[in-house]
């Protein structure tokens, strides 16, 4: 339910609070499509609605499911954003 623009890859749902530089709930996440020997899911483009709580530099996402504290992807950014609260 919630991106979340990270300082470091986090392992847990709990870990996410501790990196997260900022979240935008109500993502458009596409429908799953295989992907080489796996699937994949396109997430929009953020463009507006981002709350920033801190100020760094983001590395990685993560991609939470808030409602049952549940963390459901993480991954590398492909390139390093500034984040100013």
């Amino acid at each position: 339910t919630h991106l979340h623009l990270c300082t470091s890859e986090p392992a847990t749902f709990g870990a996410v609070a501790g990196v997260s530089l900022g979240a935008k709930a109500s993502l458009d996440i596409g429908a799953p499509a295989t992907a080489g020997t796996g699937r994949r899911v396109t997430v929009a483009a953020i463009t507006t609605g981002m709350t920033a709580s801190a100020t760094g530099t983001a590395t990685h996402y993560a991609i939470v499911d808030q409602t049952n504290s549940r963390l459901l992807v993480t991954g590398a950014l492909t390139a390093s954003q500034a984040i100013t609260s």
